[in-house]
């Protein structure tokens, strides 16, 4: 934090730019133009430890002088119906942490007063009317967030000195770690491969933080995170690459360190069975020359993404070949709803005027040797089967699609992939950076294809553009078959 003038600036995440607050101006206003993960990582008010353990006395008292102006915002000047992140779930779960903290430290009495802490009191309450809310709000089930807010309920019971709060809170922080993770695989279920990380490093905290308020978790975390590396692995594409399913962004590699849990090749589909279970259908062609991932998923956690038959392809030398859009690039934007979470953004069927459509019901089965799989979507108004055969520098797509209105699949390339038509049905695919070139067919009609230029996420607000060829049609029923194999 830095003071300057009649203005502060503030590093609210070291992974963003930082706030510049004038003194004199509304702080609700001001925020209310920042990008939205800012605003929660501001009123999260988790930056003033920093400054209270290590700052000087004229930051201490600047940090203090924010404080104050976010307690002082009133209902009245808050955008009805705005995302302000103000009273956001995350947010308001560390503010309260925060705000109880401030009020044990002596230097806060000395330089805000009895007035301000009474104000403290009062925000407090507000927050744990909110708090009381979610935490009887089910939408929150499949999410990291729910263990934020239970950590937030505990620390207030333990704060008040309620001891029946901090048991039954405690119990419920260990059950939802059940919950959030898989211990046969260490993966979140949270159906996002960067969140498994994440989720793992939230759960550490949390075994930190209980143990140090005496209330120790039943959790063994060296045992989610060694079967977690393992699976990674095992999901991993042979050049290390890992797939951007979920809020995950594309360049994702296998670390150093991760590479050491890779199984045996006689054992990987054992490790590529137990992801079966949660959604990940991993397999390959005999010679490792063609692999792919499917996904079951459709928007069952919290982040929402509609991919239920989603593939990812992967050829040798050659990389990453059709591909999720990633996320979660930016939240509160049109584009992370209409094509990042959206069908659409995965190569899974999507209705022209929706986003998502309710799945009725869905099966994966793989062949014994993985080399092939068959998939299929039931919707409330149509349905989506698909299968892969993979061969030695070949795989097969057959689909089959039934739909009472305007439907279309989007076969998503990788960054760097160049389509180029060379007849009716048949396409050249390069990528810069590799010699080889595959070669694509299809019995498709030339009127229900086109070559679009789409985005994928490769970090926060961060994308770039790669070509799509796009299935659509009014037909309620179309079969058709690609085949993709070394040119």
């Amino acid at each position: 934090m830095v003071v300057r003038h009649q203005q502060v600036e503030i590093l609210v995440h070291p992974g963003h730019k930082p706030v510049t607050i004038p003194l004199s101006e509304s702080v609700y206003q001001v925020l209310d133009q920042e990008d939205k993960t800012v605003q929660l990582y501001f009123y999260s008010l988790a930056w003033m430890i920093p400054v209270l353990t290590t700052g000087n006395e004229q930051s201490v008292s600047a940090s203090l002088k924010v404080v104050e102006s976010v307690l002082d915002i009133t209902p009245d000047e808050e955008r009805s119906g705005a995302w302000n992140m103000l009273w956001d779930d995350h947010a308001i779960c560390e503010r309260l942490c925060i705000l109880l903290e401030l009020k044990e430290l002596p230097v806060v009495s000395s330089v805000l007063g009895e007035e301000v802490n009474e104000k403290i009191d009062e925000h407090i309450k507000e927050i744990k009317k909110h708090l009381s809310a979610i935490l009887d709000n089910e939408k929150w089930k499949n999410n990291n967030h729910r263990v934020f807010h239970l950590l937030a309920a505990f620390i207030y019971a333990h704060s008040t000195g309620d001891e029946e709060g901090k048991k039954s809170f405690r119990e419920k922080i260990e059950g939802f770690i059940h919950e959030l993770i898989d211990p046969e695989t260490g993966f979140s279920l949270e159906q996002s491969i960067a969140y498994c990380f994440f989720d793992l490093v939230i759960v550490k905290n949390i075994i930190e933080t209980m143990n140090g308020l005496s209330a120790e978790l039943s959790i063994d975390a060296e045992a989610i995170e060694h079967n977690l590396n393992s699976h990674v692995a095992a999901i991993s594409f042979p050049d290390g690459n890992m797939p951007a399913s979920g809020d995950s962004a594309h360049g994702r590699m296998l670390s150093p360190y991760q590479q050491k849990f890779m199984p045996e090749k006689s054992a990987i589909s054992e490790y590529w069975r137990r992801l079966d279970r949660i959604g990940y259908y991993r397999g390959g062609a005999k010679d490792d020359s063609v692999h792919f991932l499917m996904l079951s998923h459709n928007a069952e956690s919290a982040h929402g993404h509609a991919s239920p038959l989603h593939t990812d392809i992967w050829f040798a030398d050659f990389g990453f070949l059709i591909v999720d859009a990633g996320g979660p690039y930016k939240y509160g934007s049109k584009v992370r709803y209409q094509w990042y979470r959206a069908a659409r953004g995965h190569n899974s069927l999507s209705l022209k005027a929706a986003n998502q459509q309710e799945l009725k019901d869905l099966s994966i089965n793989v062949e014994a040797n993985r080399s092939a799989l068959r998939g299929e979507a039931f919707f409330k108004t149509s349905s989506h089967r698909r299968s892969l055969f993979s061969y030695s520098n070949e795989i097969c797509i057959h689909e089959a699609v039934a739909a009472g209105e305007e439907w279309e699949i989007y076969y998503n390339f990788a960054e760097g992939c160049e389509i180029t038509p060379l007849k009716e049905g048949e396409y050249e695919i390069t990528k810069h950076g590799f010699d080889s070139r595959l070669i694509l067919t299809t019995n498709l009609d030339s009127a229900s294809l086109t070559i679009q230029q789409t985005e994928r996420c490769t970090g926060h607000s961060k994308s770039v553009s790669a070509p799509s060829l796009v299935v659509s049609s009014s037909a309620e029923e179309l079969g058709w078959q690609l085949s993709i194999k070394r040119g």
